[in-house]
């Protein structure tokens, strides 16, 4: 289907490129699929030591590509090649290590399978709706904007993006089976709940917080100083991320309980809400779209704990904030200790290293006083048995 409408997505932006990332998406889909069941038994039997291992190597390998690409001046094209070689790394270290325990065999009967399709048919309306919210700013902004000028706006887009992809399905990977086990134990499956939204903040948010105070140097190291007007976007961007990321528990949270409907419904919801906003804020350029799509996170924050988080897991608004306050405040600090003790260093490089591995430190150091959680929930991941 995506081959099929790659030249009418190609005509409609009037972007010729269109057409071979389409191609490229509809490729990596297929590859992707051909160990998905292996990667769902793994989920099952908590084999994620494993699965850990081949996210990771995965990303770092499409990561590599596709800085790799860019710096050759392959352009757009290098974020096709960095999805398909995500999913042929994923595909083909799936099937080299996860195949120990179950063999594919030919077995079809549709009255065994009833159930399931009525499942991935609510799955697949949920992750098109999810889509089309999450992708607005991207349609909406190459539309009206100007591919080549959101080109500014996407690439720092997606090296935010890429962090959260890094690190959030470890933890939910984790977290998913987990939850399922405990479903029928609200106490427990709270606090699981709870610790899975713990842990990818306290993970995440201080290496947001790094990309915001050190912006100008990444930039300029992973795309050269031509792209230095995307300096403000990967600053605005890095505080949208870190909100977003806080969002992929609740998803595991659903599909533990089998609540997909309430989850499809409320991306339904973001959709008709997000679209025209986003056509709006288009009016106002790159900034316009960025300080939107920021605003629009940082709004339905409550929301969704109240329609979603609250009725899933009963968790308050007091337990629900709580778990985001010590990351918050300890990865700010940690970034202004970074940056009060780099300001006056003249090699851009060299300061924005030194100032990572102090902001490190401190952040460490001041986990292990304040945020001992964080480093209880660590030990969790590597035993998910609560």
């Amino acid at each position: 289907f995506l081959v099929g409408i790659s030249q009418t997505i190609s005509h409609l932006y009037q972007t010729p490129s269109l057409h071979w990332l389409s191609i490229s998406a509809a490729l990596a889909i297929f590859i992707s699929s051909l160990s998905l069941q292996l990667r769902i038994l793994a989920q099952k039997e908590l084999n994620f030591a494993s699965l850990t291992k081949i996210e990771l190597v995965s990303t770092l390998i499409s990561f590599v590509i596709l800085i790799t690409a860019l710096r050759m001046g392959y352009g757009i094209y290098s974020f096709g090649a960095s999805l398909v070689s995500f999913s042929m790394s994923n595909t083909l270290l799936s099937w080299a290590f996860l195949t120990r325990t179950w063999q594919p065999k030919l077995h079809l009967a549709i009255s065994e399978i009833g159930g399931f399709l009525r499942y991935g048919l609510i799955m697949m309306g949920n992750n098109l709706a999810n889509s089309l919210h999450s992708q607005a700013d991207v349609f909406i902004g190459s539309k009206v904007i100007g591919t080549q000028t959101m080109g500014y706006y996407t690439l720092p887009r997606d090296l935010n993006m890429k962090v959260a992809g890094l690190i959030n399905p470890i933890v939910t990977q984790v977290g998913l089976p987990v939850m399922a086990r405990l479903q029928n134990d609200t106490t427990r499956l709270k606090k699981a709940y709870l610790k899975s939204i713990h842990l990818t903040s306290s993970i995440n948010f201080p290496i947001y917080t790094f990309i915001a105070f050190y912006a100008p140097e990444i930039i300029s190291l992973l795309f050269g100083q031509k792209w230095e007007d995307s300096t403000v976007y990967l600053q605005i961007l890095a505080v949208w991320a870190a909100i977003r990321s806080t969002g992929n528990p609740v998803g595991s949270l659903a599909l533990a309980l089998g609540q997909v409907s309430l989850i499809f419904r409320w991306n339904v919801i973001l959709a008709i809400i997000i679209l025209p906003i986003m056509l709006i804020a288009s009016n106002w350029g790159l900034m316009g779209i960025s300080s939107g799509m920021l605003a629009i996170m940082a709004i339905q924050f409550i929301p969704q704990w109240f329609f979603l988080v609250r009725p899933m897991s009963g968790a308050s608004l007091r337990e629900y904030l709580s778990q985001f306050l010590s990351p918050t405040i300890l990865s700010v600090i940690s970034g202004l200790t970074a940056i009060f003790l780099t300001a006056n260093m003249d090699q851009t490089y060299a300061r924005m290293i030194l100032g990572g591995i102090i902001g490190a430190a401190t952040y460490i150091a001041l986990c292990f006083k304040y945020n001992k959680a964080f480093i209880n929930a660590l030990a969790t991941l590597a035993n998910p048995k609560l």
